[in-house]
């Protein structure tokens, strides 16, 4: 060949190169169908309705009669369909696993009269007359259209995945109505800081009448964020995934991690599709106040043989943990009461009971009258009965904002305590303060709280001058109802005199780069100084999308002589925030923190494969008229 037949097609193979990534030939297509070849089946080879309560015609008697003793699965077929053979050993199992069911099988080759005629009633994609689509499966419960009871189907065609319709047979058997069910428990993992977490806070709280839930705080002090942070670390390692708010339905059963504003019609969703067959077993729970405490038990009665796993733990409904807007995280975990194991026989029971007066950093008093008593019985792995102790309704809460302060001789300080109405009605409230020998003190005598509301105020302390060093003084403050004195709490806030009560001052706080950019690493300075000294500084931050946070970390900072440094990430590129806040300790163990930053993850300048294109492009037509010009010279 010349030399210009080689130039062609050096031409002609540059321009199917170029027009091949134009046009992404070269990407691999992820459009290629993997939906196996139905081809008894007309329509699309995978299809289902929503829940409905119209069908075409009447409901067949043989339905009707069997829908009365529960719920109906009914699966037609015919002789010639490969989905009605991959299909056939999924329903068969999903029987075995469903004994209460009633399955009724019809072969459309086979079978003649009202059971043949009952496909076109259900066939809500055909045209009512002629056989389009197999395998077909309903699924029929009971519902209330207009107060009237009727009959609910849902249809299923092709072939799905069992875990699918094992969900929508679960939401069948807990809508029809008499069924025997708990009330599902949810573990919620959240922090303090975690922006999303109100959001689900709220959804399960406006849930509360149908699902029970624990809050467990990360980043709680003592016991309490010890176990909530191993518990997560377990689903963590067990299911995966990571972020906050984290809700785990019926211990693992199912998730969901997020907190947008559409949590609460997920929350409903999971709910409704979650197995919540109770088996004959009774979890009755036990939760008397005694003189410093609680008196806690149980019992369980069991009509079934079998091992039985009880977990029974205490909760704060007011917690002395509080979210980002400020409000007391709901159901916060305060303590393990029992986690035990018990072999029962039919008809056997068993029953302990403990005495509890606190957690390892928090008096009981301290929490008020929000305690209350979850359980959740399991029985081969799965929740099969849960129960409550809900809190008091007949009182007033009582938390403070600080348990220890430190003061200096002379020195003023102002602190702050929350009171809760649990009464259902307003009521006007009293402050009482201990009169301490010598000190100052001044605060509010009176509070009138609305129904269920709650209020903060303030206690302002002066210590004397002659106060002994190193000494400590406590303060009890009790808020107790108008008229009804009785119904009261009570708490305390230590003081710890010293000689340098004054916190670090923290300031100029940096970020390098000023606009830090998604995936790439941020290095955060600070300034602290204090009088005495500087014992430490820690950076916490978390990142987060626009529906989820991801956990937690603290850090300490690093000194390099002219402040503090930390650098942080990088993080993963769909993270579009960064929070975090600073934390100075003192050698006197003063401790001053800023507020939490609040910053926007850029998205960087990234060449993408489009770009690169005409470098291409340009190099292929660079190289061709070289050759050209190379032919003409030679050619001369």
């Amino acid at each position: 060949m010349n030399k210009f037949t080689w130039v062609v097609i050096l031409v002609v193979l540059i321009s199917v190169m170029s027009a091949g990534m134009f046009s992404g030939g070269y990407r691999r297509s992820d459009d290629i169908s993997n939906v196996p070849c139905l081809g008894c089946l007309g329509l699309n080879p995978v299809f289902e309705t929503d829940f409905r309560f119209d069908a075409r015609a009447p409901h067949p008697e043989f339905v009707i009669g069997t829908l009365d003793m529960g719920v109906v699965f009914l699966h037609y077929i015919t002789n010639v369909c490969s989905a009605c053979d991959e299909m056939d050993p999924v329903i068969q199992e999903i029987e075995s696993e469903f004994p209460h069911v009633s399955f009724i099988h019809m072969n459309l080759d086979l079978d003649t009269g009202e059971k043949r005629d009952s496909y076109f009633v259900y066939d809500m994609e055909g045209s009512g007359s002629e056989i389009t689509g197999v395998p077909m499966f309903v699924i029929m419960t009971k519902n209330r259209e207009n107060g009237e009871l009727k009959p609910y189907f849902k249809v299923m065609y092709g072939v799905h995945p069992k875990e699918d319709i094992v969900s929508e047979l679960r939401y069948a058997i807990n809508l029809y109505p008499g069924s025997e069910v708990f009330i599902p428990m949810v573990d919620l993992f959240v922090d303090e800081n975690c922006r999303y977490c109100p959001n689900a806070e709220d959804a399960l709280l406006e849930m509360y009448e149908d699902v029970y839930f624990v809050s467990y705080v990360t980043d709680a002090d003592g016991i309490s964020g010890e176990y909530s942070v191993e518990l997560e670390q377990h689903y963590r390692d067990t299911y995966g995934g990571v972020g906050h708010p984290r809700a785990e339905f019926n211990g693992g059963v199912q998730r969901f991690i997020g907190g947008g504003e559409g949590v609460k019609d997920t929350y409903i969703d999971i709910v409704s599709r979650l197995n919540r067959s109770a088996v004959p077993a009774g979890l009755t729970l036990q939760m008397d106040e005694i003189s410093q405490g609680y008196q806690i038990g149980y019992e369980i009665d069991s009509q079934v043989a079998g091992e039985y796993h009880l977990r029974l733990l205490l909760a704060d409904r007011y917690s002395p943990w509080s979210n980002v807007e400020g409000e007391p995280i709901p159901f916060a975990f305060v303590d393990n009461i029992f986690d035990t194991v018990v072999e029962l026989q039919e008809g056997q029971s068993a029953e302990d009971s403990t005495t509890w007066s606190g957690t390892d950093v928090m008096p009981y008093d301290r929490f008020g009258n929000g305690l209350c008593l979850f359980g959740m019985l399991y029985h081969d792995g799965k929740v099969v009965q849960t129960a409550h102790v809900p809190p008091k309704k007949t009182g007033i809460s009582l938390g403070s904002q600080e348990a220890h302060i430190a003061i200096s001789p002379l020195e003023s300080k102002r602190v702050g305590f929350r009171v809760s109405n649990d009464m259902g009605e307003p009521v006007s409230v009293n402050v009482t303060v201990g009169d301490e020998q010598g000190w100052n003190i001044s605060h509010i005598e009176s509070i009138e709280l609305d129904e269920d509301g709650n209020s903060t105020f303030y206690v302002k302390v002066q210590s004397p001058m002659d106060v002994p060093m190193g000494s400590e003084n406590v303060m009890n403050v009790r808020v107790e109802i108008s008229g009804r004195e009785y119904l009261s709490r009570t708490t305390t806030v230590n003081f710890e005199v010293k000689g340098d009560s004054v916190k670090p001052r923290i300031s100029e706080v940096k970020l390098i780069p000023e606009e830090p950019v998604r995936g790439e690493e941020v290095e955060i300075r600070v300034f602290v100084i204090d009088n005495q000294g500087v014992k430490n500084v820690e950076i916490t931050y978390y990142v987060c999308t626009d529906v989820l946070c991801a956990p937690t970390v603290t850090e300490v900072m690093e000194e390099d002589g002219i402040g503090y440094r930390a650098r942080i990430g990088p993080f993963e590129e769909h993270y579009e925030e960064l929070h975090f806040t600073i934390r100075a300790e003192d050698i006197n163990q003063n401790i001053n923190e800023t507020h939490m930053y609040e910053v926007e993850l850029h998205e960087g300048d990234r060449a993408t494969p489009l770009s690169v294109i005409p470098l291409f492009v340009s190099l292929g037509v660079s190289a061709v008229i070289s050759i050209f010009h190379k032919g003409k010279k030679s050619g001369k």
